[in-house]
């Protein structure tokens, strides 16, 4: 539950924003006003309201949110992370997060596709 609560918080920043207030809701990649994906397990866009460089990207565990000089992580326990493009204006994000349990290896896998509005 834990692992799975912590993926789909990481999902939900992603797509719609980092921090909690209206503002900042409004800068994730679904007001992206462009993208790109250098590889699988980042994605560098522009926000549509402020036209400030973002990125989200997978850095060992982690999956790390990067805008100007600052970074946050957003999860861990992350085993893998991949953007994919599906159409002009539609991206596919997978994430896998993965933890050992005494001694046993829990996976969650999520998903979802983000429709870009700008």
């Amino acid at each position: 539950a834990a692992l799975q609560r912590t993926g789909s918080m990481a999902m939900e920043k992603m797509v719609r924003g980092v921090r909690g207030n209206n503002e900042a809701r409004r800068n994730g990649l679904r007001e992206a006003k462009s993208f790109s994906i250098p590889n699988a397990g980042t994605i560098l866009f522009t926000s549509g309201v402020d036209s400030v460089e973002r990125r989200f990207y997978l850095s060992a565990d982690k999956i790390i949110y990067r805008c100007g000089g600052g970074e946050s992580t957003l999860a861990h326990d992350v085993d893998s992370l991949a953007f994919s493009k599906i159409a002009n204006k539609r991206i596919r994000i997978d994430v896998t997060l993965q933890e050992e349990i005494k001694g046993k290896t829990i996976s969650v896998n999520l998903e979802s596709e983000v429709l870009i509005r700008n």
